[in-house]
């Protein structure tokens, strides 16, 4: 029988859960707090074409695609809960959340 959850039951799957949902927290707030300050540096502007009055639409649009994508992810969340269960919902949730961090880190 394959061992479920990485072998771990109880307390230890239970801290691990929260360990993982809290980190996940912390990157959807620090990634709000980036790209805050990333749309209005006057490289960002400049490269993406949003500089000056008539692209503050566009620009805007830009800054919140990102909260969408969250309510639209938490509206799945619901979905997928019922259909794989909520420990399950969260680890698919944990990788798409460290893969979108991983996407949007800068290459050095």
């Amino acid at each position: 029988m394959k061992s479920q959850y990485f072998g771990m039951r109880g307390g230890w799957l239970c801290a691990w859960i929260t360990i993982a949902c809290g980190a996940d927290m912390t990157l959807y707030g620090y990634d709000q707090g980036v790209f805050s300050g990333v749309v209005i540096s006057k490289d960002y502007l400049r490269i993406h074409n949003l500089e000056g009055p008539s692209k503050t639409t566009l620009l805007g649009t830009t800054a919140a695609i990102y909260d969408v994508g969250c309510c639209v992810g938490s509206l799945m969340a619901m979905w997928l809960g019922e259909v794989l269960g909520r420990k399950r919902a969260i680890l698919v949730g944990t990788v798409v959340m460290s893969i979108g961090a991983l996407l949007q880190s800068p290459i050095v």
